[in-house]
């Protein structure tokens, strides 16, 4: 007594939507009945559930606290497939989560479980937290045999449609990658190029592993990076990783015409060549274009600057009339102030000289008074 407030906490925010509060009189004493009714979340899964009562008397505070602890069904989070050679190693995977804890089983593409009784196949599964499990089928050596699918299915339980969640998981033979395509030029000068592709079309990611850029010379020539002959292709060493489409070749020879190549490779093999003929400028064409260039340049900052001075000769002889308005303004305003200083001046010496000269007539009539001459 009195009767306390209630006030609910999951984590450290406050419930304000979905509180129930009766206050009822049992004795002497006011008890408070506080209900909460709100749709758990799974980022709630975990947290604290915490009530606090408190009332004026003595400033007195009681709380407790529950942890919350969720039930929904399992599900599949994430899968690894995989691309071996034949009587490699190979690892498939998938991820579970739900609450409780899913169990996952594995089956073949025809729906019977995988036999773990094989000492090629090994199931291992690592229990990351109360919620996630990491499931591998490990293959020691694969046999032709073993390429397919493979179904993971992760149970924890719960009942109803979310009884199960299954993923498709593939075990694929590695082959060779197809070719890039839309080979073009970013940029050209007379000793190097900036060569740009597409990725290749429907291309699993884990199939390709990087590209390779070559080129071919029309002539026998002499390059920065070593000695090229008619019809033989020198591929760069550089490995160029898939996420990057574009390369510079530098070490080429003006006015020479090149066949540029690109290939997508990978540990099994590379794929064919994307080819595109180009031919280097010469170092006059560059100068002439240069010289265009500049010609141009010039010819913009001539334009430019003709805009420029325009733009001044304007700004110049609007702040001329503004001066001159300024300076007529002031000189008005002079001159309105000097008759006016004249005309007080003015009233001023009437009113001085006309006291005396009354004062004086005044003491002429006091005067003419005493001596009784009538004026």
């Amino acid at each position: 007594s009195p009767a306390p407030t209630v006030v609910w906490y999951i984590g450290e925010e406050e419930q304000t939507s979905g509180v129930e509060t009766e206050v009822e009189l049992v004795g002497w004493r006011n008890r408070t009945i506080s209900r909460l009714q709100t749709p758990f979340k799974r980022r709630m899964d975990g947290q604290a559930l915490r009530c606090v009562a408190s009332n004026s008397h003595r400033y007195r505070v009681a709380s407790r606290e529950i942890q919350i602890k969720l039930r929904f069904g399992a599900e599949i989070v994430s899968v690894q497939n995989a691309y071996p050679l034949d009587r490699e190693s190979a690892v498939i995977q998938c991820l579970a989560y739900g609450s409780p804890r899913a169990n996952v089983s594995w089956f073949t593409q025809q729906g019977h479980p995988v036999d773990l009784t094989d000492d090629n196949i090994l199931l291992k599964n690592d229990e990351l937290d109360l919620r996630r499990v990491s499931s591998s089928l490990i293959f020691t050596e694969v046999r032709p045999k073993d390429f397919g699918q493979y179904k993971c299915v992760a149970r924890n339980g719960i009942v109803g449609t979310a009884a199960a969640a299954s993923e498709l998981v593939n075990i694929t033979k590695a082959v060779e990658p197809q070719r890039p395509h839309s080979l073009g030029v970013i940029d050209i000068n007379p000793i190097s190029v900036n060569i740009s592709w597409q990725h290749p079309r429907n291309q699993r990611p884990l199939q390709m592993a990087w590209y390779q850029v070559g080129y071919r010379s029309s002539l026998s020539f002499e390059s920065l990076s070593g000695v090229g002959q008619v019809g033989v292709t020198s591929f760069i060493e550089d490995k160029i990783w898939t996420n990057q489409n574009h390369y510079t070749i530098y070490g080429l020879n003006p006015g020479v015409e090149y066949t540029i190549m690109v290939r997508t490779c990978n540990r099994v093999g590379c794929s064919p060549t994307e080819d595109m003929q180009l031919r280097m400028p010469s170092s006059e064409s560059v100068g002439a274009v240069s010289a265009r260039q500049d010609g141009a340049s010039r010819e913009q900052m001539t334009i430019l600057e003709v805009i420029l001075l325009l733009i001044i000769g304007c700004l110049t002889i609007a702040l001329t009339y503004l001066l001159a308005m300024l300076m007529l303004s002031i000189r008005k305003i002079r001159q309105l102030h000097g008759k006016t200083t004249s005309s007080c001046r003015s009233n001023d010496a009437f009113q001085d000289y006309s006291r005396p000269f009354i004062s004086a007539d005044t003491s002429l009539l006091r005067d003419y008074r005493h001596s009784g001459n009538i004026l």
